[in-house]
Parts: structure tokens; sequence; C-alpha cells
């Protein structure tokens, strides 16, 4: 079966010390049909020096000073040609084959628009600092009352029409744009499928 694209988007300042990882994390996964997308705001401490290194495994980057990471994946959604979205901070990581298992579910014939995976949170040095689990909204009210964790930003996967149908991030929002994104799906009936992986 063929496996779809996958855009991954990540957008960063100033994440010297975790940004080779990251990119590594996603390059590594040897995943084939990888579009990755990377956007610095204009980092001044070797950040950008850093992707540079990577240049030619992206198929587009950028630095230069935006709006916030909102605002980055905004612009970054303009170049992204992958069926599925996702995000990576550049402080985080994938798992290897994370790319794989996504893919395998979004491929199903029925399968979602909207996927959310597990993470684990760890700290600079690997250390394990408790995980990020998250079950499925039954809507939006349970959502806006916090009775289940928001839904981790570097776990989740969108189809790209899904997001072109829901309209951009808001980058007036600089700390819960993605939790604020989150809640415009469900207002309109959008939900989420939540795998134990």
């Amino acid at each position: 079966m063929s496996r779809p694209r996958i855009t991954v988007i990540t957008p960063c300042l100033n994440q010297a010390p975790f940004i080779e990882r990251t990119l590594c994390s996603v390059l590594d996964q040897g995943y084939e049909h990888l579009e990755y997308l990377v956007v610095d705001g204009g980092s001044t401490d070797g950040t950008a020096e850093l992707i540079r290194h990577y240049q030619d495994q992206l198929a587009w980057w950028s630095t230069r000073p935006d709006e916030g990471p909102a605002d980055a994946i905004n612009r970054a959604l303009r170049h992204a040609t992958g069926e599925i979205v996702a995000v990576l901070p550049g402080d985080d990581v994938y798992l290897p084959g994370a790319l794989e298992t996504i893919a395998a579910v979004m491929a199903e014939a029925d399968g979602p628009g909207w996927v959310i995976a597990q993470g684990e949170r760890i700290g600079e040095h690997d250390e394990p600092l408790g995980s990020l689990t998250c079950a499925a909204p039954r809507g939006l009210a349970q959502y806006l009352k916090h009775e289940l964790p928001v839904a981790p930003a570097c776990a989740t996967f969108f189809r790209r029409d899904l997001l072109r149908r829901h309209g951009q991030f808001d980058h007036s929002l600089s700390l819960c744009f993605e939790y604020d994104y989150h809640c415009r799906l469900l207002a309109d009936g959008v939900r989420p499928r939540v795998i134990d992986a």
C-alpha cells in the first residue's frame, strides 16, 4: 500500500542546544514520503547555522524574524504539499517509527483527519519527566473544562485538507494557538482519533 506524503514543520527560535537532535529525529525516520520544512524566527545563537548543515535534506527552510511560532507555522503551511501535516517544535523529537505509525493509521480507508498520539516528556539529558497521555474529547465543552489533558502539539497530526478548511493558526496567541485550533475543530464537529502509540 502506498504511504501518504507527510509534511513536518519545525518552528524554532534560539534552539541551538536542541535543534540538531530535532532535525535528525525527523530525517532519520527513513520515511520515504517525507517533506520537511523548517522555519527559524531569526535566531542569534547559531541555530540557523546548524539548520544550514541539513539544508540539502530539507524541502524548504527560512530564517527571518516572525511574529511567533503560529506565524512561522502559517508561513510554512503555504509551502506544504503533504497529505498529512505535523508540527514538531525545535526542542522536541520523534521516536523511531513515529511517521510510519501515523501513515498507517491515516492511510486506512476510514482514516481520520486528526490523530493524536501519546508523548513522553524528557529533560535536557533524556531523563524521563512523565507521560503526555491524551484521550479523545467527546466534544468542545469537555475540552474547554480541561476534563482531559490538552493534546500535545508534538504528537498531533492533521490532514492538510482539514487545515485548509479551518484556516490558519491564530498568530496573536503566543502560547495557546494549538489549543485554540483544537477548540475550533471540536466546535465544528471534528473529533480526533487518539492512538496508543
